[in-house]
């Protein structure tokens, strides 16, 4: 799969956590991004593990049913 560009946003974040961040030295927007994939991964997983359980063959452009 092809990297995605990124896309800038405008995020509101409790100072404490960005804080908390920030003194961890310098990356710490990329550490907070990295948090954010790793919350998203497995969510992300078992929604695909249980959409697949749920679909009909011919939502695949399968022939035959």
């Amino acid at each position: 799969m092809k990297p995605q560009e990124s896309t800038f946003v405008h995020l509101k974040i409790d100072p404490e956590v960005f804080v908390w961040f920030k003194n961890q030295d310098k990356g710490h927007i990329t550490r907070m991004q990295d948090v954010l994939k790793a919350y998203v991964k497995p969510i992300r997983a078992t929604n695909q593990i249980l959409l697949r359980g749920h679909r009909s063959p011919n939502l695949h452009g399968d022939r035959h049913a």
